[in-house]
């Protein structure tokens, strides 16, 4: 606009011929906003072919020699390492979680526990040393005996576009309605699936809103109703709102029950009573032991216990700018 205005003032251009570029370079600017959509789009498209041909396309696990499970449930990290992507994520991670025990991990973020957590399972294999269940490594286990023995609790919320009650017998398909019922009244989520139109019926979907709570306590009652011996917690009360923690902390002590538990946590004060705690620092595990212990050591874990009692402790104001500064000096 100021270009043709010049031009004008100067007799090069007549109102006419102005008003039509003006008009058409808006219609120009409509017509490469949609052509950039679009390409971005078929750019989209173009990464999830890619994503599904590579998934298709990928070597599938091997079984070596298979076995049957030995029916005990310890579980054992021998010298674990691991590398992604040519990086070194874990390296010499040992530690034994007896049957009916249980450990944490804690740690920064990106220190590897979601990673030690998902090499149990075998979402992919180690690099150096063995994982054993009950004495057997993982490697030597059938992808259907593996899974029956563990039950998980992610971050993330999966859930499919099903029924509720569907939803909860993934892990366990042929239960009975008693028994599906009991799971959820054990994860505090019955009394909300009754509210619903259709009960255990409803199908999930974008008509159906659900609170971050509620979707975990769903997936807390899937994994009650598996019962699997193996459990295995990451930060499942992470994205939970306030008012469903606490019943997603009645939730998880009943699933707890009885099981061989690893859980990873950045809430220490949840963590403190559990039998042995390893402080995973770099891929590496730093310190392990119970909580008194580590306390005693006045190693990474009592800075990390220290910095944990300032931050419940801390209130918006102007008399906490000391604690502020200690916090960071201590982190």
């Amino acid at each position: 606009m100021p270009f043709g205005l010049f031009l004008m003032v100067s007799d090069w251009l007549d109102l006419s011929t102005f008003i039509f570029f003006l008009l058409f370079s808006i219609g120009l600017n409509n017509l490469t906003l949609s052509i950039y959509s679009i390409t971005h789009r078929i750019s989209r498209q173009a990464n999830i072919h890619q994503r599904h041909d590579d998934f298709h396309n990928s070597q599938e696990l091997n079984i070596y020699d298979c076995m049957k499970p030995s029916g005990k449930f310890d579980v054992e990290f021998k010298n674990v390492s691991f590398t992604y992507d040519k990086a070194e994520i874990l390296s010499g991670i040992n530690f034994r979680v007896k049957q009916g025990g249980s450990l944490a991990l804690v740690g920064p973020s990106g220190a590897g526990k979601t990673t030690i957590a998902r090499l149990l399972p075998r979402f992919w294999d180690v690099n150096g040393g063995e994982i054993l269940v009950g004495g057997v490594n993982v490697k030597h286990l059938s992808a259907k005996d593996l899974s029956a023995q563990m039950s998980f609790v992610f971050q993330e919320i999966y859930l499919f576009s099903d029924s509720i009650a569907d939803n909860l017998k993934i892990g366990r398909e042929h239960a009975t309605e008693d028994e599906m019922i009991a799971a959820a009244k054990a994860a505090q989520i019955h009394d909300f699936i009754m509210s619903l139109p259709d009960g255990y019926d409803t199908v999930l979907n974008s008509k159906v809103n659900l609170s971050g709570g509620q979707k975990q306590r769903i997936c807390i009652a899937r994994a009650i109703l598996k019962d699997a011996p193996i459990l295995v917690l990451d930060e499942a009360t992470a994205f939970a709102d306030p008012e469903n923690e606490a019943e997603l902390q009645k939730a998880i002590n009943n699933l707890i029950k009885g099981k061989t538990l690893i859980i990873i946590a950045h809430r220490l004060s949840t963590i403190n009573r559990l039998d042995n705690i390893a402080v995973i620092v770099n891929g590496k595990v730093a310190e392990l032991g119970p909580h008194n212990v580590l306390l005693e050591k006045h190693g990474r874990y009592k800075d990390m216990w220290q910095a944990h009692i300032r931050t419940k402790s801390f209130k918006i104001g102007s008399n906490n700018q000391q604690a502020i500064k200690n916090s960071g000096d201590l982190a």
